[in-house]
């Protein structure tokens, strides 16, 4: 056997070991979601109110309102620690 094999062998066996045993195949190809932010009910309304304002505001084609009004819309929530799968 060449002698880089000899090397990484130990990972080879590592990987197959890890690919067939401990990877469950299903789980795994479907990516988990991780949600950008938790909304309080307050949150919610003034998300409301704001997407309210964002739309208007590009029926007036008033582009600069509305993106600084998507702003306020995403400093809305607080950090999520959560991953769901």
């Amino acid at each position: 056997m060449p002698k880089a094999y000899e090397e990484i062998k130990e990972y080879v066996v590592w990987r197959q070991r890890l690919k067939t045993q401990m990877r469950h195949h299903f789980v795994h190809r479907i990516p988990p979601y991780v949600p950008s932010a938790e909304h309080s009910p307050e949150d919610a309304k003034e998300n409301g109110k704001l997407q309210l304002k964002y739309q208007a505001a590009i029926q007036a084609r008033e582009f600069e309102h509305a993106t600084e009004v998507l702003h306020r819309q995403e400093r809305l929530g607080r950090f999520c620690d959560k991953i769901y799968f």
